[in-house]
């Protein structure tokens, strides 16, 4: 059975969220996709969707952010509904260039969750698109982040899973959103605790875990949290091990490197003019690396000072 998710800026995602989790949205998409050649007038939409919502304003609110569009009494999408199959492939040499800097580095998470990310992501582009896609296809990677200016924690998944991580955990607080049976035992120890306070004690416990010949803290429920999210290991009786990668600064590749990266990378989109079709393919390649250099990895979670 096919489904349609949609994509959006993260910027957007304030106003979109609450308009989109309508049941209306979903009815109304549902149809249009399925009957754009029929030109439909608002008579035909009430007629395939009985609804005791005001069915005329919520179409008002469509075509405000761009969805739809109401043309000589007829209504059109606006947004591109892709489907999974069309895809980019990476050449071989910008393959082969892509495996060097990835053995090269010491921190092959936060190289893929930060130079990669940003090579593929960093740029103000406005999107807005769906995609058919059958109930087992596999989703794009999304990269989740929360922390301030001390301490972020970052974690790289697949957008329907809700891995238990800090980065997750925070982010689902943040927007008041339902915590999954994951997080219940990170929810037992530290509840909705406040980021910045639980940041300054995480950081006495990463600090504290780093001087291999220093007394240990004692262990505490912070301690507690790191080690449920595997961030940090017991190593013996009275130490322990961080194993999560740090980044203390953002000198992961040599700026020629990230260059050359550029330069490999930016064809393989640049010729694209459609905004929302170009980051389609984007997330697409983005997914397609994170299965191919961590195969057997659900996860991917680091820390950034």
């Amino acid at each position: 059975m096919e489904k349609v998710i949609y994509y959006y800026k993260r910027e957007r995602a304030a106003q979109l969220d609450k308009l989109i989790s309508e049941p209306l949205f979903e009815q109304i998409m549902t149809y249009l996709i399925g009957n754009q050649e029929q030109e439909p007038i608002l008579r035909q939409l009430k007629t395939a969707i009985p609804t005791t919502e005001n069915l005329e304003l919520y179409l008002e609110q469509m075509i405000s952010h761009g969805i739809i569009q109401r043309k000589n009494r007829r209504y059109y999408l606006s947004i591109p509904i892709f489907s999974q199959e069309k895809r980019l492939k990476i050449p071989a040499s910008t393959q082969i260039f892509l495996d060097e800097s990835m053995k090269k580095t010491s921190s092959q998470e936060p190289f893929f969750g930060e130079i990669l990310w940003s090579l593929f992501f960093d740029d103000d582009t406005d999107y807005f698109f769906g995609i058919k896609t059958a109930e087992t296809s596999t989703t794009f990677v999304k990269r989740v982040e929360e922390g301030n200016e001390k301490l972020r924690f970052i974690a790289l998944h697949l957008e329907d899973t809700f891995p238990l991580s800090l980065a997750d955990y925070f982010s689902l607080l943040t927007k008041r959103a339902a915590l999954p049976d994951t997080f219940k035992p990170l929810e037992r120890l530290i509840g909705d605790v406040d980021i910045d306070y639980f940041i300054t004690q995480a950081l006495k416990v990463i600090r504290s875990s780093k001087r291999a010949t220093s007394r240990q803290l004692k262990r505490n429920i912070f301690q507690e949290a790191l080690l449920v999210t595997n961030d940090l290991e017991k190593t013996s009786d009275t130490t322990f091990s961080l194993t999560s990668p740090i980044l203390e600064n953002d000198n992961l590749s040599e700026v020629d490197e990230i260059n050359t990266l550029k330069k490999l990378l930016s064809p393989l989109w640049e010729g694209i003019e459609d905004n929302n079709e170009r980051v389609f393919y984007k997330k697409q390649l983005y997914s397609q690396l994170f299965h191919y250099y961590f195969p057997n990895t659900d996860v991917l979670h680091y820390f950034a000072y």
